[in-house]
């Protein structure tokens, strides 16, 4: 089919093709917006300037080549429209079609793995523990080891941290209450909507674990990924969690604490709490390749030195099964995804989250220095794999879809892709946007 004849015109008012572009423009700056926002609310230089600053070095060449065509045909349209004021429709469906393959691409780039925005070399693979080899599982053990010794960079704070890994307990002991949903330490009692109120915790373990991940490579020569546990693996099958091979004496993270009869967790009054059961530690524990580590950082925000504790629960296994995964994955929006992971400590509406730290327990328990046991990596591992299989159920629109209060308590702000990260002295601040795909730039990983 052809067309014959001039081009027709359309009486359109002055201005309306210019806000029309100019819409579409604004669209296709968005990307730029989110990147370049945390450079302004940290007073920082300007992108441009700042060349080694993270947060706003990469956004994807679709978009500056479909906003190149969008400003050509504007100002073509623009030179034209001096004289006679009119748009003809072979430019606006030209330019239509221009803007709408800009923005294909735009979406392919950001959903690609070979996207310019990605940034990666390599993208390593995060393994189940029982499918690495015995090597790969004695490499991972001996990197964790090495954090342990190396001195600490002496920055996060003064409170009695003596080494690499302490740096990271003690950024998560200062961070807990912007990151998490936290307790009261006297009342212990949360309610549904307390807990439907924190937003960055997925996101800001994301990039406590990356950034921990490429600490063991950087500094203790670990070539691999950080490995995760797949605890429903073993509440399916197993009636103890003692069993599951993650807490293997030699290729594992060793087993339960002593015994301690009467033993209540890090807050005497939780044995008053609906749904607490007593469980089957609570001392130091007695196997395993970090059964003489002496920790300095916490329990709680406490500078104390002791021995790593757990109390294996079998009571709480339930809520970390095949189940519960699938009800989670299922949710419709981040929303109700999120709540359904995190849950509620001590009530029937305890989740993943709150399942995996309660059955191991001891210093697993403790909301602010729980990662003073090793096994923590792996749990939050396994809750990022599958907040990351929730994404990629429709990856285009869950690689944007964040929502929740920055933190619990006043003063708090809804968070949007451009709320900054912090990561105290460990790691630059960036926007959770940065950390939306696990596949690009800074974490370059996958799982399988």
């Amino acid at each position: 089919m052809r067309l014959i004849g001039p081009p027709v015109a359309l009486n359109l008012p002055r201005d309306c093709g210019s806000r029309f572009l100019s819409t579409l423009s604004t669209a296709l700056f968005i990307p730029r917006l989110i990147a370049a926002a945390p450079c302004r609310m940290q007073d920082k230089c300007s992108c441009a300037e700042d060349k080694e600053a993270q947060d706003c070095r990469s956004w994807p060449t679709a978009v500056r080549r479909a906003r190149g065509w969008l400003f050509m045909i504007l100002h073509a349209e623009k030179d034209r429209t001096r004289i006679d004021h009119r748009w003809t429709i072979p430019s606006i469906l030209v330019l239509a079609l221009l803007v709408f393959f800009g923005l294909v691409t735009v979406v392919i780039e950001l959903t690609t793995r070979h996207g310019e925005i990605n940034g990666c070399r390599v993208v390593g693979l995060r393994k189940e523990w029982r499918n690495l080899s015995r090597v790969e599982q004695l490499d991972y053990i001996s990197a964790v080891k090495c954090m342990q010794t190396l001195p600490a960079n002496g920055v996060v704070d003064t409170n009695h941290v003596r080494t690499r890994y302490d740096d990271f307990q003690s950024a998560h002991i200062n961070l807990t209450d912007e990151t998490h949903t936290v307790a009261s330490h006297t009342l212990c009692v949360l309610t549904e909507n307390d807990n439907a109120t924190q937003g960055q915790f997925l996101p800001w373990h994301r990039y406590f674990l990356g950034t921990f991940e490429s600490t063991l490579r950087s500094e203790c020569a670990y070539q691999g990924s950080i490995p995760y546990w797949d605890w429903s693996l073993d509440a399916d099958q197993l009636d103890s969690i003692a069993k599951s091979p993650v807490f293997d004496p030699v290729y594992g993270f060793g087993g339960n604490g002593l015994h301690i009869p009467g033993y209540s967790g890090p807050f005497n009054n939780w044995t008053n709490l609906a749904g607490w059961v007593e469980g089957t530690g609570g001392g130091c524990i007695t196997t395993g390749p970090f059964v003489s580590y002496n920790l300095s950082v916490g329990p709680g925000t406490k500078p104390t030195n002791h021995c790593l504790t757990r109390n294996f629960n079998d009571a709480f296994i339930w809520a970390l099964s095949s189940a519960q995964v699938a009800n989670t994955t299922k949710q419709p929006n981040f929303e109700r995804f999120r709540i359904e992971l995190e849950g509620q400590p001590i009530t029937s509406t305890m989740k993943l989250h709150d399942g995996g730290h309660f059955a191991v327990g001891g210093e697993m328990l403790d909301t602010y220095s729980s990662p003073a046991d090793p096994i923590f990596w792996l749990h939050h591992a396994n809750l990022d794999r599958i907040w990351w299989k929730w994404q990629n159920i429709d990856l285009p629109t869950r690689l944007l879809d964040v929502s929740g209060r920055s933190r619990v308590n006043p003063p708090f702000v809804n968070i949007t892709l451009a709320y900054p990260l912090k990561m105290w002295s460990l790691a630059p601040t960036i926007p959770i946007w940065r950390v939306m795909d696990v596949r690009s730039s800074p974490l370059c990983y996958d799982y399988v």
